[in-house]
């Protein structure tokens, strides 16, 4: 899996939105994080899934990625995990989550020592977990796959938004819930989205540093790496659509003004006709005293 992303970006809240601050450089990146999750039907309910065996991988970890049970402990009814559904506020929360999670890797890897990373960095992630008691019964393999589609979904309605015209005057909230996102899930994600990150988990996962990754360290890994992927691949269809319009744009006002030249030179060309027979008709008289003077 090569990813090659740039500048990080961190998130903190601000009016209730978390935003992206810091920044830091990029560099290409390869690594293999033993079995890769293809994205099953349902996002939340447990069920079999297909793999996709990478080189160097390992079955410990290829176990630990496919693991059905929920995130942290159940609600008192027990029901929510079974019948998990993604909320608008879940969606939120998962968005919120990702973001924070993703400075806070970046905060470990440039204050900690790669060992001690390793052996708090699940812990980190379960102290940022535990503000969102909404995601607990949810299982961990659906965040990936979750997220990325919600980003997906971000990118179509952006889409929408801007080549559709039939509803241009109309509040952009309403324009947005109107194409089946909710506002603020859709202003969450084009403020992360619209960030160029970068995450660089090869120390994290290689093997010949001291103390070998755990699945934990794995599956969260491959976790920001899910997220990340999603946001620079929205971020490369959502600049192709607006060179492309810019393109139209240009197009229709280059053909425009063709019309319009064309039009200037045939009124001209009347004009200069008009000018011209108006011009022979005042020389008549003159022209008629030359003639009889010779």
């Amino acid at each position: 899996m090569d990813i090659a992303m740039s500048t990080s970006t961190a998130a903190s809240e601000m009016d209730g939105i978390e935003t992206n601050t810091t920044t830091a450089g990029a560099a290409p990146v390869s690594v293999a994080v033993g079995t890769l999750i293809i994205e099953g039907n349902d996002p939340a309910i447990a069920g079999p899934e297909e793999t996709e065996t990478g080189v160097g991988g390992d079955s410990a970890i290829d176990e630990d990625l496919t693991d059905d049970t929920p995130l942290r402990r159940l609600p008192p009814n027990g029901r929510d995990a079974v019948n998990f559904t993604w909320s608008e506020q879940r969606c939120v929360d998962l968005i919120r989550l990702f973001g924070r999670w993703y400075e806070k890797h970046h905060q470990l890897l440039a204050t900690k020592p790669m060992a001690e990373v390793r052996y708090i960095y699940d812990q980190a992630f379960d102290e940022i977990l535990e503000v969102y008691p909404s995601l607990w019964a949810c299982k961990f393999k659906a965040l990936g796959p979750k997220y990325q589609r919600l980003v997906e979904d971000w990118m179509m309605v952006t889409n929408n938004l801007f080549a559709s015209m039939d509803d241009l005057g109309d509040e952009i909230s309403n324009r947005i819930r109107r194409r089946g996102m909710p506002p603020k899930v859709y202003l969450l994600l084009k403020h992360s989205t619209e960030q160029v990150q970068h995450i660089d988990i090869a120390p994290l996962l290689d093997n010949r540093q001291p103390g070998r990754p755990t699945k934990a360290v794995a599956k969260l890994a491959f976790f920001l790496v899910q997220g990340v992927r999603a946001e620079f691949k929205a971020r490369e269809v959502v600049a192709d659509m607006d060179r492309l319009r810019l393109r139209k744009i240009w197009d229709t006002n280059w053909q425009a003004e063709q019309l319009r030249h064309a039009q200037v030179l045939v009124e001209e060309e009347v004009r200069h006709k008009q000018v011209t027979h108006e011009l022979k008709i005042n020389m008549g008289p003159y022209r008629t005293s030359s003639d009889a003077c010779d």
